[in-house]
């Protein structure tokens, strides 16, 4: 097979060592004609014949539709403010970038704090029990905006 070897994830120590040898392709590596594991495989794996066999290993496919009920699992940020849940089914969606816009002024930064807050809820309180970052490119960050009050009528 002529797959260069830059697309495996091999640790870089190996890749930078099987370059300097001029091994290019993963058959150049891999086998000798007999099927054995050739000398440069047996010194980094005790099971080299393994150890590739996984590397070249063609990755499991996935339909669209175990895409959808991945994504149907994966749970959302509740916001707490209904309207805006039944909007977003349920909240903001984890592991997906979402945007809010509008104008300055109209709660963009108070609802990213809101969230950060949210997902840390704990589980006993049907929460996510999660983590959060929350990066300020402005260098605007106050904590008394952390304690406001985000407003939404219920």
């Amino acid at each position: 097979m002529f797959r260069p070897l830059c697309t495996l994830p091999l640790p870089g120590l190996l890749s930078s060592k099987l370059r300097e040898l001029g091994f290019m392709y993963c058959d150049d590596v891999c086998f000798d004609r007999n099927g054995k594991p050739k000398k440069v495989l047996r010194q980094w794996s005790d099971e080299p014949c393994t150890y590739w066999k996984e590397l070249l290993a063609t990755p499991a496919t996935k339909n669209a539709f175990s895409h959808l009920q991945d994504e149907c699992d994966l749970g959302r940020i509740e916001t707490f403010c209904r309207s805006l849940d039944e909007y977003m089914d349920g909240g903001v969606p984890l592991q997906r970038i979402t945007e809010f816009s509008g104008a300055p002024g109209s709660g963009k930064t108070q609802m990213c704090l809101h969230l950060c807050v949210d997902v840390q809820i704990p589980r006993a309180f049907c929460g996510l029990e999660g983590q959060a970052v929350f990066v300020d490119s402005c260098s605007a960050f106050t904590v008394s905006r952390l304690s406001g009050e985000a407003h939404c009528n219920r």
